[in-house]
């Protein structure tokens, strides 16, 4: 089976990597395929940060997928809107010392998913405190 013609279950990832997966080399999909990017994108811009069980990598991983759309015209508004409720969360989910946890550890790949999530973000404000060391 293809991925465009997947019928099965899935996670949030499935989504999320599917339309990095197109975008990465901007392939074209089937007329009569389920997952199109319309259907990715709709699926992600109404998922719920958090309430997969997934942590703040998961978050990151969410907006790094929707990023390049945030200039679109259909979907630019709303990909703005979830992006910086993802930078939202990833503030106050950030430790003192400017780390990150997820499932009850701090861990580098939690902290490399949000430096690309806020680099892909580029189109939308991040506040510099408390990102930036001394500001907080």
């Amino acid at each position: 089976a293809t991925m465009y013609n997947y019928a099965g279950t899935y996670t949030i990832n499935g989504p999320i990597f599917g339309l990095i997966s197109l975008d990465m080399g901007n392939y074209t999909i089937p007329d009569n395929a389920i997952w199109t990017r319309d259907a990715f994108m709709d699926v992600i811009l109404n998922h719920v940060y958090l309430s997969d069980g997934f942590d703040t990598d998961m978050v990151a991983m969410l907006m790094q997928s929707i990023a390049p759309y945030a200039s679109d015209e259909v979907y630019g508004e709303r990909v703005r809107a979830k992006l910086e409720e993802g930078v939202s969360i990833i503030i106050t989910r950030m430790n003192a010392d400017y780390s990150f946890k997820a499932w009850g550890a701090v861990n580098s790949e939690t902290a490399a998913q949000v430096i690309c999530a806020l680099w892909a973000s580029t189109a939308i404000p991040i506040p510099a405190s408390p990102m930036v060391r001394g500001t907080a």
